[in-house]
Formats: C-alpha cells, sequence, structure tokens
C-alpha cells in the first residue's frame, strides 16, 4: 500500500506560500491521477502542527524552534507510516521538511537510508549569529554536521547525493557530494541517473528529495525561489521515471511549491503529472 501525507509548513521559508502546497496539489487532481493509473493509496491527510509557534527574525535560523517542531512532528507521524508501507508520498512544505523525515528513515533503517537530492540548490548554509536565514538554507548542513539545532549528524556524506545543482554554494562548510546540472546534461539524464543509483548499496533505502525548483523558472514559475537555469519538464519526467522505478525507493518528497505563484493552476497540474508518472 501507498501511503499519502501533507507537511503544510513554511516556517523553514523566509515568506509564506509553501505550506499551501498539499492542498494545491490534490486540488490539481491529485487523487484521479492515481486512480486513472491504478495506483492504490490512502491520503493520510495533513500533519497537524499546533496552532501557536513562534514567528520571529532573530538570527541564525529565522522562527527557530519552530521548523524544529515541525521536524520533530514530521518523524513522529511518518516513522510508523514508513514501517508499514511499500511507499510514501510526502506533500510539502518547505524543503526543510526533509530534516524530519530523513531523521524518520534514518529510525527505521539505521545507517541502509540514504538520501537521494534532487534540488537546484546545496542547501548547506551554516548558521551564523549575525544573519537571520530560512531553515530551508540550512537542511543539509543540520542533517550532515553536529550543530546546536538538531540532533545530528544525522547521515553521514556516503548517504548523501544530490542531482541537479545549479546554483553553487558560497557560505557552506564544504561542498557536498553531487552531480550538477551540466554533468547530467552531459551525462545524459537517464545515463546520470542510473549511475547513481547504481553506485548506492544494494540494501540501501532511498528517501527521494524533490525541491521543485530544480527545474527552470520558465517550466516551473510557482517554484519558491526560482532560477533561469534548471530541469525542463520533459528531463525532470526522465529523471523521476528512472528513480522511481527502483524498488529501494521508499519515500518520495515533493517540496518548495508555492500556489501564490500559480493561479491558473498550470504548475499544480504539472507537478500533478510527473508524480502520477513516476509512481
Amino acid at each position: 500500500m501507498k501511503y499519502i501525507l501533507g507537511i503544510p509548513s513554511a516556517w523553514g521559508s523566509f515568506f509564506n506560500g509553501p505550506e499551501a502546497s498539499p492542498a494545491a496539489i490534490r486540488e490539481a487532481g491529485l487523487s484521479d491521477a492515481f486512480k486513472s493509473r491504478g495506483v492504490e493509496f490512502e491520503d493520510l491527510g495533513d500533519l497537524q502542527l499546533p496552532p501557536l509557534m513562534s514567528r520571529h527574525s532573530v538570527p541564525p535560523i529565522r522562527h527557530y524552534p519552530s521548523p524544529r517542531i515541525v521536524w520533530e512532528l514530521t518523524l513522529k507521524e511518518l516513522e510508523p507510516v514508513i514501517r508499514k508501507s511499500d511507499r510514501v508520498l510526502l506533500l510539502g512544505g518547505d524543503c526543510s521538511i526533509v530534516i524530519g523525515s530523513m531523521k524518520a528513515m534514518n529510525t527505521v533503517y539505521g545507517n541502509s537510508a540514504y538520501l537521494l537530492y534532487l534540488d537546484g540548490h546545496m542547501d548547506c548554509e551554516i548558521p551564523v549569529a549575525d544573519k537571520c536565514a530560512g531553515a530551508a538554507g540550512f537542511g543539509l548542513y543540520l542533517l550532515t554536521e553536529p550543530n546546536p539545532f538538531w540532533p545530528s549528524p544525522t547521515i553521514t556524506e556516503q548517504q548523501l547525493m544530490i542531482m541537479g545543482v545549479h546554483v553553487m554554494p558560497t557560505d557552506c562548510k564544504k561542498v557536498l557530494p553531487h552531480l550538477s546540472l551540466a554533468q547530467m546534461r552531459k551525462t545524459g539524464i537517464r545515463v546520470s541517473a542510473l549511475k547513481i543509483l547504481s553506485a548506492i548499496g544494494a540494501g540501501m533505502k532511498i528517501l527521494v528529495h524533490l525541491d521543485v525548483d530544480v527545474m527552470n523558472q520558465e517550466t516551473m514559475p510557482a517554484a519558491y525561489s526560482p532560477g533561469n537555469e534548471g530541469l525542463t519538464l520533459d528531463e525532470m519526467q526522465e529523471l523521476l521515471s528512472v528513480v522511481m522505478q527502483d524498488q529501494r525507493v521508499k519515500l518520495l518528497e515533493v517540496t518548495e511549491f508555492d500556489p501564490q505563484k500559480d493561479p491558473a493552476g498550470k504548475s499544480g497540474a504539472d507537478i500533478v503529472k510527473l508524480l502520477a508518472g513516476a509512481l
């Protein structure tokens, strides 16, 4: 059985918007698209967040500890779902939800948990005392380096690969394992995906993190942080179709879709098309 769970959170973002993503993706026809393809699933609804959470712009992490509350609740809700399911689809939410979801994978599978991170950015910024930023930019740093904001490290660099990077980091402690957009296009999208998958140990269980800004602005204008560079819709479909054929993939999460930028619903419909085709 496959399960769907929404994480309606923008607590890791600078501005609101991604918290409306789970509802918007459902409204774009996700259920009908799955049913038309014979995909059996159960929608568990949305993670329930406390009504009162801290909002502030105090360095280094905007709204903290509110993002951590989201991660802890995601871990608590998601862990039993992973244990009983073939696959889980998480509808985010800002991309910092990966901190909670990867911890859930790590809790279930231990060192056999692997993170395949599809993103235009590396998200490895280091929190500093004189700068306030959203937790979304710190996600991979908080997962891989000791820090006071989250029990860590959750994973090692051997449990991580970032694909599709087209904005190289300037504020990171180190460059994390990655395959850039340029490298993927040089090798070919399908071949690149197959090479990455073949390098992952046979016994690993994979979380696929999809930040929609891995696609370019023309393709996905409703990304929270769009850019001129990025995958096209056809390239994204090709990449997901290869990755999601791998039976080691246990969790797919979609993040950083901002429905406020999608009044006509085209980006939401494209996301549904991608998900239905991949699953």
